[in-house]
């Protein structure tokens, strides 16, 4: 991964014994590009057959975390610029909203919201700290503009 720009999101091993899957979940700034994961896929699964899981995976799966994945770090939510929010913070208050800034450096994300009980009100902005972020996902909508 050294010699990449892709960043590990999350490690899980499904499966017992001799049907152990591992998958491998990888993310980075500029998106996933289809291509690249492919090689970086093999070049994976060549150093771990070899050296941490060797000959206890039957399988290893690399992969983008996906859009029902929440978002682990700050720097995954800026591509999503622009994009409308599902957001359950550490006291459990879910919010959802439009994610019109993050500023990685102070560690915030500022979104759009509509007023309690006033869908057609003017958005509302709020800034959270990303560390009061309990989770966070895009909203997926099917609905045409």
């Amino acid at each position: 991964m050294e010699e990449t720009d892709y960043k590990i999101i999350d490690l899980v091993v499904r499966g017992e014994k001799r049907t152990k899957v591992l998958e491998l979940y990888v993310d980075r700034l500029e998106g996933v590009n289809i291509d690249e994961l492919a090689s970086l896929s093999r070049r994976l699964e060549e150093k771990i057959e070899e050296t941490l899981f060797a000959g206890e995976m039957s399988k290893i799966v690399i992969s983008s975390p996906g859009a029902e994945r929440a978002f682990k770090y700050i720097w995954q939510l800026d591509k999503h610029v622009g994009r409308i929010l599902e957001i359950v913070l550490n006291d459990e208050t879910k919010t959802e909203g439009r994610l019109l800034e993050v500023d990685d450096d102070s560690g915030t994300v500022k979104i759009a919201v509509a007023p309690e009980g006033k869908k057609k009100a003017d958005p509302v902005e709020i800034e959270l700290k990303f560390d009061n972020i309990k989770e966070a996902k895009v909203k997926i909508s099917f609905s045409k503009k």
